[in-house]
């Protein structure tokens, strides 16, 4: 019997693999994750293969997802049973999940990546991870949520309801020019989880609304500057 020669694969799973099917493979290169059950530890060492990088002890039935997910009422509210999953990126649940809707949709959860959720939710979420790769970062019930960095300026505020909850889960930059006015009519609280850049007018009025559990990293600009991008 010809064996075969797998190369470099990203996701390994041997939960219903036997000695015998074993046989059948020559040789595997490079591993990103091996998944065993408890029933196939022993398995691990028997495998030709290169470099591995994580091992994985995953029981029962897993939905694996590659790439990053995320999760909201409208992708859950008609799902009969939690589902497991394993999640090869971030996971993001959206702020207008329930506590009833986790329980219902999501089981044990495995995530190779950060998870960003609610902080209504946090602990409820952090019962049902089995493993994470990354850390989970929370931002505030209600929130309005941009998952990544923003450039705020009069346009974009426009946009926002009066006195909104906002969480920027990366870094914030406040447009040259914003009014201090609408920045106070449209922001009730703030919440970053990297950095933010705004000019020297604007600062006190961001740290006015700044949510306690926010980033205090803040790069203020005397306002008579001027800010060239890119290299000199």
């Amino acid at each position: 019997m010809e064996r075969k020669v797998i190369g470099n694969i990203g996701i390994l799973d041997i939960r219903q693999a036997t000695e015998k099917s074993l046989e059948a493979i020559q040789s595997i290169g490079n591993v990103g994750n091996i998944f065993f059950s408890k029933e196939t530890a022993h398995l691990i060492p028997r495998l030709a293969a290169g470099n591995i990088g994580n091992t994985l002890e995953v029981s029962g039935e897993f939905n694996v997802v590659s790439g990053k997910m995320e999760i909201s009422h409208a992708s859950v509210a008609c799902q009969a049973v939690p589902k497991s999953l394993v999640i090869m990126g971030k996971l993001t649940i959206k702020g207008d999940v329930t506590p009833e809707d986790l329980e219902g949709a999501v089981g044990d959860l495995v995530v190779m990546g950060k998870v960003i959720c609610p902080q209504g939710l946090q602990s409820r979420l952090q019962n049902k991870i089995k493993h994470i790769a990354g850390k989970v970062v929370s931002y505030p019930d209600g929130a309005i949520l941009q998952d990544g960095d923003l450039e705020l300026d009069a346009t974009a505020l426009a946009a926002l309801p009066d006195q909104a909850v906002l969480a920027v889960m990366g870094n914030l930059k406040i447009a040259r020019g914003t009014p201090n006015d609408l920045l106070g009519r449209k922001l009730n609280r703030l919440f970053v989880a990297q950095a933010i850049l705004c000019f020297e007018r604007n600062a006190s009025i961001l740290q006015h609304v700044l949510d306690p559990q926010s980033s205090r990293k803040i790069e203020v600009i005397p306002d008579d500057y001027r800010v060239l991008d890119g290299p000199c």
